[in-house]
């Protein structure tokens, strides 16, 4: 039995390049989320077969590089918890348990990229910028207790919240 799942979610428009001819990363960036949100609402309509997905074979397209599902799902769907102090990096998603300063990578680093920082802990939490870095041109960021926040890189030395 095939069940059709209609969205009214819109896939980015094409791919605008930069100067060396590559695939400009806030496209990438889109695009991502774009897929997230998709794979998501498949997920929550019970719609998403992850056996059906060849994880092993399998590559996302060809933007910057070849980029395999593998790594894709990893990076936008697996969730870090810690209850520790952490240093955001391998995992898009961190989920706080426990009373902890989250360390965020330098920013000049991961253009593009950006991290959920889910405080389920019962006080606030920091979250530090790397080195000289700043996030919203502050030292460090207090999470309440039961809430979350998105930062992403400028590409430099800022995160920005968003």
């Amino acid at each position: 039995m095939t069940t059709k799942f209609t969205t009214s979610i819109q896939p980015p428009e094409p791919p605008p390049r930069t100067g060396d001819g590559q695939v400009d990363p806030e496209y990438i960036s889109r695009l991502y989320r774009w897929l997230y949100e998709v794979y998501r609402r498949l997920e929550q309509a019970g719609l998403l077969d992850w056996d059906a997905i060849d994880l092993a074979d399998g590559k996302l397209g060809d933007l910057n590089d070849d980029i395999g599902i593998t790594d894709f799902l990893s990076y936008w769907f697996a969730v870090q918890v810690v209850s520790a102090d952490y240093t955001a990096g391998s995992y898009r998603n961190v989920k706080v348990t426990g009373a902890c300063t989250i360390t965020l990578p330098a920013a000049s680093s991961y253009s593009g990229y950006d991290f959920l920082i889910d405080n389920a802990h019962t006080s606030s939490i920091t979250v530090n910028p790397s080195g000289t870095d700043t996030i919203e041109d502050e030292t460090s960021q207090s999470i309440p207790s039961n809430s979350a926040m998105r930062v992403y890189s400028d590409g430099t030395s800022n995160w920005r919240i968003g």
